[in-house]
């Protein structure tokens, strides 16, 4: 699930990513693209 809002000339982005661990998340942003990735991929379900 993913919510994004803007405020004014803030963007919050709310992911969830189960079983990804914070350090293996990898966050780019550019002026048009935000790309939000894991390099690991656990899931307990």
């Amino acid at each position: 699930m993913a919510v994004i809002m803007t405020i004014d000339r803030e963007v919050r982005i709310i992911l969830e990513l189960p079983g990804a661990k914070k350090e293996y998340i990898k966050i780019n942003a550019n002026e048009n693209v935000i790309e939000i990735k894991t390099t690991v991929s656990i899931r307990k379900y």
